[in-house]
């Protein structure tokens, strides 16, 4: 996802970092998806912000205790 990088590059904004996340989430890239969230829990994004794409990536990979919080 080339463009979710250039995004992030131009405009790293919770909304940003939310929907990269949540991009690569559905492509099934969980990997990426999850360090795109520490990466902005890094850079000082609340982390509250990523509550449904990290219950999104512990549901995808069966995790019950991932998606009970």
């Amino acid at each position: 996802m080339t463009a979710a990088r250039e995004a992030l590059r131009l405009d790293p904004t919770p909304y940003t970092y939310f929907w990269s996340a949540f991009g690569y989430a559905n492509l099934g890239r969980l990997d990426d998806a999850s360090a795109t969230i520490r990466q902005a829990e890094a850079n000082h994004i609340d982390p509250s912000t990523f509550r449904p794409v990290l219950y999104f990536i512990a549901f995808l990979r069966a995790d019950s205790a991932g998606m009970a919080g």
